[in-house]
């Protein structure tokens, strides 16, 4: 009689229905876990590639800001230069 019945049938009977339910999700978790670490490590690569673009970005953006702010400086100063009343006031336009 055990052997006309279906293998998972003979399954529940020898192990028990928990352990074979156990069986069968962990086999469905372990089974898509490949797929997933491929998805994982293909999306780490794509962030650390735009990571290295964004670092590259803020490179230039920081070395343009500084001359940028260097300009700036100088123009300042230049217009304290010219609205200054006297030669202390020229002074206090470049402080050390």
């Amino acid at each position: 009689m055990t052997h006309t019945l279906a293998w998972w049938t003979r399954a529940v009977r020898q192990i028990g229905f928990p352990i074979l339910v156990a069986s069968a999700l962990l086999w469905l978790i372990l089974s898509g876990l490949p797929g997933d670490v491929i998805a994982a490590r293909s999306a780490i690569a794509e962030v650390q590639g735009q990571m290295s673009i964004l670092r590259g970005d803020l490179t230039a953006y920081r070395a343009e800001t500084r001359s940028d702010s260097a300009r700036l400086t100088r123009i300042m100063q230049q217009i304290c230069v010219n609205t200054a009343q006297s030669a202390e006031d020229r002074r206090g336009c470049f402080p050390q």
